[in-house]
């Protein structure tokens, strides 16, 4: 219990009492109170799907979120997270830039690959990333097998293929209304079919 309680704590959710019920979290604590649980499991081989876990937290908390998601990969899982933030997405071993507009006029797969490339491209994130100050270069985890999502057509999503890569840090990014979360749902739906 002492364990979850750090990781609890660590995570920036350390305000949230015993007696709080589930249905009063928001998105993002429901989703940071079941990584932290999370954190002491055993399991591998895990695909760990979060949806923008950074709302609503304090942006001094955010690299304890980063280093926790990179404890879940480091067990051998995937994660895949759908996130804005740039701290996050810099963060991420491999980037699925979704755009380039929302709506009808996204679901269009603009950028798949690390971040060194990413801040090559020129995409609405790629623009943004370079306006800030860029972190420190880290050795980025590398992959060898794909989850493939074939012809996802769903809403904007028109015959969008795309490969994310499995045991390695992922970030799902594009503008509001891209199509983010209807491909991470396409991959559920793969998995779930498998």
């Amino acid at each position: 219990m002492r364990g979850t309680l750090r990781h609890l704590i660590d995570i920036g959710v350390g305000y949230l009492s015993l007696n709080r019920g589930v249905p009063t979290l928001s998105g993002g604590e429901s989703q940071r109170v079941k990584m932290a649980r999370q954190l002491d499991c055993d399991l591998r081989d895990l695909v760990y799907i979060l949806d923008e876990p950074t709302v609503g937290l304090h942006p001094r908390d955010i690299d304890h979120l980063i280093a926790m998601l990179r404890r879940l990969r480091d067990h051998g899982n995937s994660v895949l997270v759908v996130e804005y933030d740039p701290a996050v997405i810099r963060a991420a071993d491999w980037i699925v830039d979704i755009g380039p507009r929302a709506g009808d006029g996204g679901g269009e797969l603009v950028f798949c690959g690390r971040l060194d490339d990413l801040l090559r491209a020129d995409t609405a994130t790629s623009r943004s990333l370079n306006d800030r100050v860029a972190t420190p270069s880290r050795n980025r985890r590398t992959f060898v097998d794909t989850f493939r999502i074939e012809n996802a057509t769903s809403n904007n999503l028109r015959n969008l293929t795309v490969r994310i890569p499995k045991g390695v840090l992922t970030c799902v990014t594009g503008v509001a209304g891209s199509g983010k979360n209807l491909l991470v749902a396409e991959l559920v739906d793969t998995l779930r079919r498998r």
